[in-house]
């Protein structure tokens, strides 16, 4: 994982340590899924906690999200892993943050998988206890071509 891109980030120095923090968070969840370690995982998310997957299956809760990363978050996923960043940080509030995450598929080596394509996750993350948390992570798939097609769909009109 890379730091986050500090220029996208507009808050006052006084959101450095929560900045600090927040990415330590996105490390930390970058680990568990490269150890395939499934409750690293789930320590990062709120009792609370929605989430819902790049194919929209939404889970609501610690012990729905738990069952499903516990079937998923295995070795069966071979050399296959993923490379998070944070890519922007919006405080909602002193204690929520809106968190931009780039999602690279990667091997081993933390290098790009061809074709694969990236996820663009939004984690809504909260600060309890002087830790913070994700209480909603959203996948999303990056679709680049989409995106393109639509921009010039919207400059025709």
């Amino acid at each position: 994982m890379t730091k986050t891109n500090q220029t996208a980030i507009a808050t006052g120095s006084h959101r450095k340590r929560d900045i600090a923090m927040i990415e330590q968070t996105v490390a930390r969840l970058d680990k568990a899924q490269r150890d395939r370690d499934p409750d690293g995982f789930m320590a990062l998310l709120t009792p609370q906690a929605v989430w819902v997957t790049a194919l929209g299956k939404r889970m609501t809760g610690w012990d729905e999200i738990n069952r499903f990363t516990q079937q998923v978050l295995t070795p069966a996923l071979g050399d296959e892993y993923a490379s998070y960043t944070v890519e922007h940080i919006s405080f909602l509030g002193d204690q929520v943050a809106a968190v931009n995450v780039r999602q690279r598929p990667v091997n081993a080596d933390n290098q790009p998988l061809p074709g694969a394509k990236e996820g663009r996750p939004l984690y809504v993350m909260t600060r309890s206890a002087g830790q913070w948390q994700i209480a909603v992570g959203q996948n999303t798939r990056f679709e680049a071509q989409a995106i393109e097609d639509q921009h010039a769909s919207l400059a025709h009109r």
